[in-house]
């Protein structure tokens, strides 16, 4: 494995990032779809599988039609 560059430590409030994001200590990227998740107070982050629900149904008003050309939306 390469080393890594231009490890930083600090409280910000935003990050241009262009390289890969690794968590843990096996300084895992992840794979394709995964994201971060949260495992909460004083946890480390961990990839997993995005689960996000949405709290309402979408409801879209008469005479629309989506890009996709589908019927529906998978948030």
């Amino acid at each position: 494995m390469s080393s890594i560059t231009g490890l930083r430590s600090g409280k910000f409030t935003s990050i241009n990032n262009t390289g890969e994001i690794r968590l843990g200590n096996q300084i895992d990227s992840g794979t394709v779809g995964q994201v971060i998740l949260s495992n909460g107070p004083n946890q480390a982050a961990a990839w997993g599988t995005n689960s996000a629900n949405l709290p309402n149904a979408l409801t879209m008003g008469t005479n629309v039609t989506l890009a996709s050309g589908n019927a529906s939306f998978n948030g």
